[in-house]
């Protein structure tokens, strides 16, 4: 039997507060402690926020003195994962698209799922996928997460996605002029996932070549991401 990895405890830097909501109102609201449902369904595509919300609530259920197990996707294939399973009242996996295709892991979190409802824990995955996604392969499984609240976590874009890509570059020690600002906002995509790869370029080549982040660096990164 391989060997089993550690079970996650939840991080602590994220928060309801300091999470840009943009078109999301709806989606955070139903994330408040307690859930509502014991089954959530949480999709969207990369760089959205949904580590963020699931960190989040996670904390607020910690800060009530009650135990948050995270699970590692990896795990689900695992016989013994039942068995070594602490009680809990809320069970997160953070990423299920990892498993989308896999039987021995799909049939894994059909057996999780069943062995929790009876239970009243609550069950949160998160998913580049949406439940109705063609990768998703075991018919009883689709059933299963399309049962529950599927919640969609769009994309922030405008003036708030931009405020965050600014804030995130202050985090980060990024030195970024209201004139290079100004040019990305004309010359670049709203959506924050591509200002997140922007952020992540900037944050290499800044690095690598000890620049600030100049209007040529813009111009330049913005081409290479578009092409690549």
């Amino acid at each position: 039997m391989s060997q089993i990895p550690l079970l996650l405890a939840a991080e602590r830097e994220h928060s309801f507060d300091n999470f840009y909501v943009g078109e999301n109102a709806a989606v955070v609201t139903a994330l408040q402690y307690p859930l509502k449902h014991d089954f959530i369904y949480l999709h969207g595509e990369h760089h959205v926020g949904k580590s963020h919300l699931v960190q989040a609530l996670s904390n607020i259920y910690q800060a009530q003195g009650e135990l948050v197990q995270h699970v590692h996707s990896n795990m689900l294939s695992e016989q013994s994962l039942l068995d070594v399973l602490p009680q809990a009242v809320l069970y997160v996996i953070d990423g299920i698209e990892d498993v989308a295709g896999d039987a021995a892991a799909e049939n894994g979190l059909f057996k999780l799922y069943n062995h929790l409802h009876p239970q009243q824990a609550a069950l949160l995955l998160t998913s580049l996928l949406p439940p109705q996604s063609a990768q998703w392969q075991l018919p009883d499984l689709i059933s299963r997460l399309n049962s529950g609240q599927i919640l969609q976590l769009k994309a922030l874009r405008g003036s708030q996605a931009f405020e965050l890509f600014q804030s995130m570059c202050e985090h980060m020690g990024l030195e970024l002029s209201e004139r290079a600002l100004n040019y990305l906002q004309v010359h670049s995509q709203s959506a924050f996932p591509q200002l997140y790869q922007l952020l992540i370029a900037l944050n290499q080549r800044t690095l690598s070549e000890r620049k600030r982040i100049s209007i040529v660096l813009l111009k330049q990164l913005l081409t290479e991401l578009q092409h690549g």
